[in-house]
């Protein structure tokens, strides 16, 4: 057993989930979604489990009725959550071996790995110091490489759809992708990120605030245009309406405003990932 909030003790057959994201942001929505939701947050806790690849910022969160932890995780790029998911794989499987000597019941584990849908890809290689950048791919190779990382850690891996299935069902594996297709794309980001995504349900529960949010970058000289990235749009958003406590902030208020919160239920079930938020919103 170990104790969690206010002494709360639970035991070590308890699911356990992890939020493998690529970057705080995605941590900041992730978490917006869990307390909208009744989940309970601690930010000064860290993950319990000693693993030699380490990540700041870890958000550990427990479930209404207590009975279920989950660990968002910000892994700073794509490439790092897979190196992270098979670090706390083989942890994992540790665990169960010992617990299977002892006779003892094993633990059941979910993982969701959430990236953007065009993520610059680079080789898994974790024992290498350093990876070598290649190309970008497109998102049917992230599945590519997820399967070839769930195979190497485990052979009998199952496959169901975008769900992979390691050490006989015990651990589960889920992926969740940001991603947003529109004829229209105005006032969006073009690359396929969390920013496009909360743009484009800004945009339609608010049209008015995307006209003045284009007004403004469209205003910027020419000579002065920085490069385009995805944190313009949503940024300006930011500091237009939800100014008091910068982007950590804004990135979780969007569950909060109802307009907001249906137009991304509607994204997620377009892009297939709905009924994954859903899946925490019952617990």
């Amino acid at each position: 057993t170990r104790e969690f909030w206010g002494g709360t003790t639970l035991s070590s057959l308890y699911p356990e989930h992890y939020i493998l994201c690529e970057g705080f942001h995605d941590r900041a929505f992730w978490y917006g979604w869990l307390l909208e939701n009744g989940w309970k947050g601690d930010r000064k806790r860290t993950d319990e489990r000693s693993v030699k690849f380490e990540h700041d910022g870890g958000y550990p969160c427990l479930s209404p009725e207590n009975h279920l932890i989950t660990y968002i995780l910000p892994c700073k790029g794509w490439n790092n959550i897979l190196r992270s998911f098979g670090i706390r794989y083989k942890a994992i499987q540790g665990e169960m071996n010992a617990a299977q000597e002892k006779r003892e019941p094993l633990g059941r584990y979910k993982f969701i790995l959430n990236v953007d849908d065009d993520t610059p890809i680079k080789p898994v290689d974790e024992d290498a110091e350093e990876t070598t950048p290649v190309e970008t791919f497109s998102y049917t190779l992230h599945i590519d490489l997820v399967r070839s990382k769930m195979k190497s850690l485990d052979p009998n891996t199952i496959e169901d759809d975008d769900c992979f299935y390691l050490a006989d069902r015990h651990c589960e594996v889920r992926i969740v992708r940001w991603q947003v297709d529109t004829p229209d794309n105005s006032g969006l980001p073009a690359k396929q990120t969390l920013e496009r995504m909360d743009c484009a349900a800004i945009r339609t529960a608010y049209p008015q605030r995307t006209e003045t949010v284009n007004r403004w970058l469209s205003s910027r000289s020419e000579e002065d245009r920085p490069k385009e990235t995805p944190k313009e749009h949503a940024w300006s958003y930011m500091a237009g309406w939800y100014p008091e406590h910068g982007c950590d902030d804004f990135y979780r208020r969007v569950w909060s405003d109802e307009k907001i919160r249906k137009e991304l239920e509607d994204i997620l079930r377009d892009n297939g990932s709905w009924g994954i938020f859903e899946e925490f919103a019952q617990q």
